[in-house]
């Protein structure tokens, strides 16, 4: 489950809470303290209290996670009043009533604090997206390290049907793969200045360099095809991505994702495979 924060910055921040879990802790927290109502002896045993206490930490730990403040610091005050301490003074009139009313009162704060918060459940499928992000790019990462912004960026938006923007950030990690194969055939990616030029200059210069190669080259015809990838990955998504009015659909956004993917993936095992830069 995603929970979405109250407040998004530039980039999306996004928390993956298993709000379950927090639930589950709490359930168990309480079936603990229905117990020690029962038994008065309840506090004398150390185990009982040392697992009491781990509950009760691991609650608030998983209500910090999911940002419900109030019903964390009641978990923080109850500690505090109730097991804090060299020792739990088990004597003290009403220590297990006092406990389990104030989880009780927890439990209602808890609630009134989750129906304030909008939470997004993704599928296996979606949820996947996020967590592998560039990882699904194979060896990109450690090929083309520029890219991964935008690889984990367009991954993110995939999950979230967000697909225009899923293909804007996989043109972007495109351009970087553009720059990374021209400059391993020496080709032009900057001007005269130092600053990159755009993908089209890239792509010309890039195919140039790779028509130029050798015929007896054998990896001649790998780098021409390349450079005609590149090209047509600026004609056919980039341009439409980057202009207003022009749309995506998730299944167009799947299917690009996908011939990305492999294409970036064969360009990284390629560029690796030539030991010291040579084509």
């Amino acid at each position: 489950m995603i929970c979405a924060k109250s407040r998004l910055t530039n980039e999306w921040e996004m928390l993956k809470v298993e709000v379950h879990k927090a639930l589950a802790a709490y359930d168990l927290l309480v079936t603990l303290a229905q117990a020690a109502a029962q038994n008065p002896a309840f506090y004398n045993d150390p185990a009982n209290v040392q697992e009491l206490t781990a509950h009760l930490l691991d609650v608030k730990a998983q209500l910090e996670r999911v940002d419900l403040e109030r019903s964390a610091e009641l978990a923080h005050d109850l500690h505090v009043v109730a097991f804090v301490g060299s020792e739990l003074d088990t004597s003290r009139p009403g220590l297990a009533n006092e406990v389990l009313a104030r989880i009780t009162r927890m439990g209602e704060c808890i609630r009134r604090e989750l129906e304030r918060r909008t939470f997004y459940c993704l599928f296996p499928k979606e949820a996947e997206y996020i967590t592998r992000g560039e990882r699904a790019f194979g060896n990109v990462p450690a090929v083309i390290p520029d890219a991964c912004y935008d690889l984990d960026e367009a991954m993110k938006c995939l999950a979230f049907e967000r697909s225009t923007a899923c293909v804007f950030h996989l043109m972007r990690a495109m351009e970087y793969a553009a720059r990374k194969a021209a400059s391993h055939l020496n080709a032009t990616v900057t001007n005269k200045h130092g600053e990159f030029i755009g993908w089209g200059p890239v792509v010309s210069n890039f195919r140039d360099k790779a028509e130029a190669l050798p015929k007896s080259d054998p990896n001649r015809e790998h780098w021409v095809c390349i450079a005609a990838l590149l090209y047509a990955a600026k004609e056919c998504w980039r341009n439409k991505a980057m202009h207003i009015g022009a749309k995506y659909t998730l299944e167009e956004a799947e299917n690009v994702t996908e011939a990305v993917r492999v294409f970036m993936r064969q360009l990284a095992e390629r560029l690796s495979a030539d030991v010291g830069g040579e084509a």
